[in-house]
């Protein structure tokens, strides 16, 4: 999936400049008050898209004169991208430009300018860049010649019977002179070929062609044909092709709920999409419905609603739900079931669900009726209508399509802040006078350690602490994402078993490194809750010990060292993190699973030194890339915590580990319990 690593926006609406903005992979989530600017940010990055260009009224009223020839109003990088092999919404195919067959991981930065144009930064592969321009401008020159040369040939070629209404069309691209309509807005360089217009015109040539196609329709002209669209495609400006290829947005503001039904007449129209995208992914358009063998057509719902509900329940887990679409009298009627296996019509349903269900119908919409990833979601204050229960609902199931799309949300409200994830926060803030919308980051920064280290996320929304992230009294802070996913999974693993008892309420936060944990305990602490914090430990260069010791605020007892339950001697200069206490064989056979191109025989002394076994790892990948044939990945550790997370999900855990390492993280979880009471309890 391709990620957005930072966002800068400028001279649009309330912002004057955001600066360079860091995204999550996953989830970011823009928190403030009404009126601050979120909604311009969201909107903003939409427009970044191909297609979507910007007008007056966009202009930042802050800035006087506002340099909109030469400053971009949107910027995106993008890091460690691979052209060739990126998951993008486009399919590589026979007239995919040279530019995009790159099969090196490169740093990109795409710039969107005012007029709509864009250009392109990379160091990584700035000759080819240059030459592409070069060849592309000479290429473009005679592209007008060309189209005139196709629709001339279709005139000749085809019969009135292959072009019926169409002649007109033809005749006028055949006969045009110079390039018709507007310079093309996404073109920033000194010739003025009208791309867009030519690639417009080719597209009406090309339907009418496939309308006109027959056994005995001329193979040459159907080459002409192929050959001009790929002189169009690699013609377009390296700006345009890194932004189509990249990019792609859907932005949900929170449209009408989708009716019980709809007349079968009626789709297709503006206000009807939902249902069209619905009746696309089964496969039958409605003009088809009343023509079709009763059986066959409900052979062909029942197989395609139940592929639509595994899609819809991979994002919504809040229980069972089947859905159905019915014909009758001229209309679709879309009916869903439960545990009861008794039908309701959408408006039974509760108001949670039926937002997040028309939601994900806009996003099969927004890609054609197939299902979605390697998306740029971005929502607008969702579930603003919901119950705070219900808020919580719709935070998993953003999390859960976050999986296979990067996800951008605006919020006020305290309900819809994942407390295990405040990383993802960006607390948006509009100051008086004219310094428009400010974007931070880094939720400390006010306040350095003085103070309340999520001041900035409860004055922006207004909420009391009870309403906030750690809306629970107990918390455990870890290091990172890892961390987290472990914890949370064999928690859960070990209360159902009855090993031990986890408090519903009790938040795990990554604190996104072990650096930061004087800012979260203070304000913890600050605020009178319970918590326990869980560190690496870092060998000779971890001077944490000392600073814990020399830390008045700190409860020493609350503090729990993972090298602490290990069943070994710790020697200075070792590194110690939470996949250590997995059995150095468990580990390592999940390390295989997820990379195909290594084996067990790869790694016979990893995990035995100072250094953890993640590092082990990490330096045996990097030594068997520089062997000769060997194409080895990039060692990921988080892909291998989300893989042994599927697996303890999905079997038992004895299936899954050995007993070294069901024990080890038996004594971690007993550790906190005895470090957190009231939030977790041993079972007798």
């Amino acid at each position: 999936m391709t990620v957005v690593d930072e966002v800068r926006i400028q001279n649009f609406r309330s912002i004057i400049d955001s600066e360079w903005v860091s995204l999550e992979d996953g989830v970011t989530t823009l928190v403030g008050p009404n009126e601050a600017g979120k909604t311009a940010i969201l909107e903003a990055l939409r427009r970044f898209e191909p297609n979507k260009g910007f007008n007056e009224d966009d202009v930042c009223d802050y800035v006087s004169s506002p340099d909109l020839e030469n400053t971009a109003m949107v910027s995106i990088r993008l890091s460690g991208v691979t052209p060739a092999s990126s998951s993008s919404r486009h399919t590589a195919s026979f007239n995919q430009p040279d530019l995009l067959k790159i099969d090196r991981e490169i740093d990109i930065t795409i710039y969107k300018y005012f007029d709509g144009s864009y250009s392109v930064e990379s160091a990584d592969i700035e000759s080819e860049i240059t030459q592409y321009e070069s060849s592309r401008q000479e290429r473009s020159q005679n592209l007008h010649k060309d189209l005139k040369s196709l629709a001339s040939s279709m005139l000749d070629e085809l019969s009135e019977e292959d072009i019926g209404e169409s002649q007109k069309e033809i005749e006028s691209i055949a006969t045009q002179s110079g390039n018709s309509g507007s310079i093309y807005s996404s073109f920033r360089s000194t010739d003025k070929v009208d791309i867009g217009g030519l690639q417009n015109q080719y597209q009406t040539l090309k339907g009418i062609l496939v309308s006109a196609r027959s056994d005995d329709l001329p193979s040459p002209l159907t080459s002409q044909a192929m050959e001009l669209e790929r002189k169009i495609s690699s013609s377009r400006p390296a700006g345009d092709l890194f932004a189509d290829h990249f990019f792609s947005t859907v932005l949900y503001q929170n449209p009408p709920i989708i009716d019980d039904s709809i007349k079968l007449d009626k789709v297709g129209q503006k206000e009807e999409l939902l249902y069209s995208s619905l009746l696309e992914f089964i496969g039958i358009g409605p003009d088809e419905v009343e023509g079709m063998d009763p059986r066959e057509r409900r052979s062909t719902i029942e197989s395609a609603m139940s592929e639509f509900t595994s899609l819809f329940t991979k994002f919504w887990t809040q229980g069972e739900i089947r859905f159905d679409l019915d014909f009758v009298n001229g209309k679709a009627t879309l009916l869903i079931s439960d545990e009861s296996e008794e039908e309701q019509y959408v408006s039974q349903r509760s108001r949670g669900f039926k937002e997040f269900l028309t939601f994900f119908l806009r996003l099969l919409t927004n890609n054609g009726g197939e299902s979605f990833s390697n998306q740029v979601i971005l929502l607008d204050d969702p579930g603003i209508h919901l119950h705070p229960e219900r808020q919580k609902d719709l935070i998993e199931a953003i999390s859960n399509l976050s999986d296979f799309n990067q996800i951008l949300y605006s919020t006020h409200s305290p309900y819809m802040l994942d407390k295990s994830h405040i990383n993802g926060l960006r607390v948006i803030s509009s100051k008086n006078g004219h310094e428009g919308t400010i974007i931070e980051s880094n939720l400390t920064k006010a306040r350095e350690l003085d103070g309340d280290s999520l001041e900035p996320v409860r004055g922006a929304l207004g909420a009391t602490f009870s309403d906030s992230l750690f809306g629970s009294n107990q918390t455990i802070l870890v290091e990172g994402y890892t961390d987290r996913v472990y914890l949370r999974r064999f928690a859960n693993i070990f209360q159902n078993s009855g090993r031990v008892e986890f408090a519903q309420d009790a938040g795990i936060v990554d604190m996104g490194g072990g650096a930061k944990w004087e800012k979260y305990t203070r304000f913890l602490e600050s605020e009178g809750y319970d918590y326990v914090l869980l560190l690496d430990y870092d060998g000779v260069e971890d001077n944490s010990d000392r600073r814990i010791e020399e830390d008045d605020y700190l409860d020493k007892e609350d503090v729990i060292r993972i090298d602490s339950i290990l069943d070994k001697t710790i020697s200075e200069g070792d590194k110690v993190e939470i996949e250590d206490v997995f059995d150095r064989e468990d580990f390592l056979r999940f390390v295989c699973d997820v990379y195909e191109d290594v084996s067990r025989g790869d790694f016979e002394m990893v995990g035995e030194g100072k250094q953890s076994i993640v590092e082990d790892v990490n330096i045996r990948f990097q030594k068997l890339r520089g062997q000769q044939g060997r194409d080895i990945p990039d060692f990921r550790k988080r892909e291998i915590a989300d893989y042994i997370d599927m697996q303890l999900k999905k079997h038992d855990v004895g299936e899954v580990l050995t007993e070294k390492s069901v024990e080890n993280f038996t004594q971690l979880v007993n550790d906190i319990n005895t470090s957190l009471p009231q939030s977790i309890r041993t079972k007798s």
